[in-house]
C-alpha cells in the first residue's frame, strides 16, 4: 500500500490514479533563443485541446518540466489541467546554460538555491500557492558543465535530500558529460539522490528503445511508446517499494 501522495498542480494525487504517464513534457515553453520557428508554445486553448485528445486517448497524467527560464506557468498549468481533466505534475529549479541567468546565479549561494526549489515544493511558487511535485529538468548544455550549472546541479540535490522529490535530469548531461570535472560533478550529484528514485530517463532514450524493439521484431508484442511508458512506471514502481522496504528494516 502506497503511504505517499504525488502532488499536482491541481493537489495531491495517490500514485495508484495516476493511469498513463507521460514523463517529460512542456504544456507551455519558450525556446526561441535556439529554436526560432518552433520554439513558442504560449497558446492556452490550443494545449487544452491537445490535453484533451491525449486524454481521450487514455492519457491520465504528464510531468511539465518547463522551469522559469524557459516560461513555467503555474496558473496557466492548473487551468488548462482543470480544463482538460488531466493530472499534470509541475518541476521547479533551474533549467540549463544558455537560458540561465549567471548574474543571478553568482549573486547566490547553493544553498540559497536549494531554498527556492525547497519553497516550490512545500508553499508554492511565488504567490499562486501551486506546488511544484518534481525537481527538474535540470540540465547541462554543452559536453562540460558550466559554474552556473554546476551550482543548479548541486542546489537541486541539496533539496532532494530535503524533500525526498523525485528528480529529473536533462539527458545531455549523460551523452555529453565525457570530462573528468562533469563525470565526478555526476557521480556526487547522484549520490545525493541516491536515497530515492532518480529519473534521468526522457522521451529521446524511450523512442530509443522504442527503436531498438521495434528493429528486433517486437512488433506482435505491443511495441509502443505506451507500452515502453508503462514498462518504466513500474520499474520505478519496483525500485521505490524496494527502497521503501529497505528503509523500514534499516
Amino acid at each position: 500500500m502506497w503511504g505517499v501522495q504525488i502532488m499536482s498542480v491541481t493537489g495531491p494525487v495517490l500514485p495508484g490514479d495516476l493511469g498513463v504517464v507521460l514523463p517529460h513534457e512542456h504544456v507551455f515553453a519558450d525556446l526561441v533563443r535556439e529554436y526560432r520557428g518552433t520554439g513558442l508554445l504560449n497558446d492556452e486553448h490550443l494545449a487544452c485541446r491537445e490535453l484533451e485528445a491525449f486524454a481521450a486517448a487514455g492519457g491520465t497524467t504528464l510531468v511539465d518540466l518547463t522551469l522559469d527560464e524557459i516560461g513555467r506557468n503555474p496558473p496557466a498549468l492548473r487551468r488548462v489541467a482543470e480544463a482538460a481533466g488531466v493530472t499534470i505534475i509541475m518541476g521547479c529549479g533551474h533549467y540549463r546554460d544558455p537560458y540561465l541567468d549567471r548574474a543571478w546565479f553568482d549573486r547566490h549561494t547553493v544553498e540559497a538555491i536549494a531554498d527556492e526549489m525547497v519553497r516550490d515544493v512545500e508553499e508554492g511558487v511565488r504567490d499562486t500557492g501551486i506546488r511544484a511535485g518534481i525537481i527538474g529538468e535540470i540540465g547541462a548544455d554543452k559536453w562540460y558543465i558550466s559554474a552556473a550549472e554546476e551550482r543548479s546541479f548541486r542546489a537541486a540535490a541539496r533539496a532532494h535530500r530535503r524533500t525526498g522529490l523525485a528528480t529529473l535530469l536533462l539527458n545531455e548531461l549523460l551523452t555529453k558529460a565525457r570530462s573528468r570535472g562533469a563525470k565526478a560533478l555526476f557521480l556526487e550529484v547522484r549520490e545525493h539522490l541516491q536515497s530515492h528514485l532518480f529519473f534521468a530517463v526522457g522521451k529521446v532514450m524511450i523512442e530509443a528503445r522504442l527503436a531498438q524493439a521495434c528493429r528486433r521484431g517486437n512488433i506482435g508484442q505491443r511495441c509502443t511508446i505506451e507500452s515502453l511508458l508503462a514498462e518504466e512506471i513500474h520499474q520505478a514502481s519496483q525500485q521505490v517499494r524496494s527502497a521503501d522496504q529497505r528503509r523500514r528494516h534499516d
